[in-house]
């Protein structure tokens, strides 16, 4: 489970190193890497990434591209935290004078630190994982081990090479296999590349929007329905268990029918009811709903039996239906 301080989320803490920012990274889970051919269109898609929800993005262009007060402008963009991928260390010492966030270098040439940068080795394979953990690992490293970047078809290798990692992986050729890497607690997030086009940068980053909601498994968990009290909440239950073939299942607060339909016995959340939507990784889809423009209430957590978080109300409505999340 990824950290969320201010709803008290305990468990694993998923991030690249030891800075808020890049907490916001792992709750994403999504790490656009832009290209662009145009100083002009590569803001554009910052920008886009950024109304669109993306706390981060990588920027991988020429250094040309840029001069000194473009590059300086692009690392200083309050609305997305930027980070570079550099191809060798001058590129790097370049991106570090302007601010960048981070820099991933390739993981032969991240053999000293970069003054001003927290440098991400890329590992090619098993060997430079180990080589770039031991030598570089107190630039990125978090609570739980070295961050190292690798591509989808090493990932394997560099997990069983250096165990402790936590990997940013690129890649993953759609949303099911990035769900399916997201699933594991070593890998913070998977990199996605997004070549701008001029004028279409809107539209690339919804696209892109929705992958992200494709790698949280939103599914509808079940309708919560207000009764009246205990012996209506019953029979609306045992009707709908009738119309459904599910058995009727008696639990304290209400009454299931099957897993598609709960009754309160008592009036509930909402003035229609409530709907409930699960999600593979509760903290990240809260990020994202969040992100969306949907705050929860800290107040309605409900934890499971191990004392983890499983369970937020949305803090307002929808068309009089409460809306809480669930963690699958």
């Amino acid at each position: 489970m990824r950290k969320r301080t201010e709803y008290g989320i305990n468990g694993t803490i998923r991030r690249i190193i030891v800075k808020e920012s890049y907490v916001q990274i792992g709750l994403c889970g999504v790490l656009p890497c832009v290209s662009a051919g145009t100083p002009q269109a590569l803001q554009e898609g910052l920008d886009a990434l950024a109304g669109a929800g993306f706390p981060a993005a990588e920027v991988d262009c020429a250094p040309e591209l840029l001069d000194a007060a473009g590059w300086k402008a692009l690392f200083g963009n309050e609305r997305i935290l930027t980070g570079v991928s550099a191809r060798d260390r001058a590129q790097a010492r370049s991106a570090a004078q302007a601010g960048a966030k981070w820099i991933t270098l390739p993981a032969k040439e991240a053999t000293e630190p970069i003054p001003g940068a927290m440098v991400i080795p890329f590992a090619g394979g098993a060997q430079e994982a180990r080589e770039a953990a031991d030598e570089n690992g107190g630039q990125a490293r978090s609570a739980e081990g070295v961050t190292l970047c690798c591509r989808e078809d090493q990932a394997e290798a560099v997990l069983n090479a250096c165990p402790n990692a936590r990997l940013l992986i690129s890649g993953c050729g759609d949303a099911a296999q990035c769900r399916n890497r997201l699933a594991d607690p070593r890998v913070t997030a998977v990199k996605i590349p997004l070549s701008v086009r001029a004028g279409q940068a809107a539209a690339q980053a919804d696209e892109l929007k929705r992958l992200w909601a494709d790698t949280l498994g939103f599914t509808l968990a079940h309708v919560g329905i207000n009764g009246q009290g205990p012996q209506d909440a019953e029979a609306v239950a045992r009707a709908f268990s009738a119309l459904l073939g599910v058995p009727c299942k008696p639990q304290i607060p209400s009454v299931f029918a099957g897993s598609f339909v709960e009754v309160m016995k008592r009036n509930g959340r909402g003035a229609h009811g409530h709907i409930g939507f699960a999600t593979d990784d509760l903290a990240r889809g809260m990020y994202y709903a969040e992100q969306a423009g949907f705050p929860f209430d800290p107040a309605s957590r409900r934890d499971d039996a191990n004392g983890r978080p499983m369970l937020y109300y949305l803090a307002q409505d929808i068309a009089g239906f409460a809306v809480h999340l669930i963690q699958k």
